[in-house]
C-alpha cells in the first residue's frame, strides 16, 4: 500500500492514509490502514508498505471507526504522487 503516514493513539501502531475524494476536497475523507510491527516514520512521509493481514477478532461489532490493520514486513519511503487527493 502507499500513503501517507497518520500517528494513531495506541502505542506500537501508526496509519498508512490516503484521502478519498468525491467531488471537492470539502468532502474528502480518510482511508487509514494500521500498521503493527514497523517503526512509524515521521507524519506525513509518503512510504510504500508492505505486510499481512490482521483479522478482527472481537466477537460483536464494535461502535465507531474499526479500521483494517497489519503486521508490516518492508517500508519504503516514496516521493508523494502527482494526484495526491485524486
Amino acid at each position: 500500500m502507499t500513503g501517507f503516514v497518520s500517528p494513531a493513539k495506541k502505542k506500537g501502531q501508526w496509519y498508512v492514509t490516503r484521502m478519498q475524494i468525491a467531488c471537492c476536497a470539502a468532502d474528502a475523507f480518510p482511508l487509514k490502514v494500521a500498521v503493527k510491527g514497523l517503526d512509524a516514520p515521521p507524519p506525513d512521509t509518503w512510504v510504500a508498505v508492505t505486510g499481512t493481514w490482521i483479522p478482527q477478532t472481537f466477537g460483536k461489532m464494535l461502535n465507531g471507526v474499526v479500521y483494517p490493520q497489519i503486521t508490516g514486513k518492508s517500508l519504503t519511503r516514496v516521493d508523494p504522487p502527482d494526484g495526491q487527493y485524486e
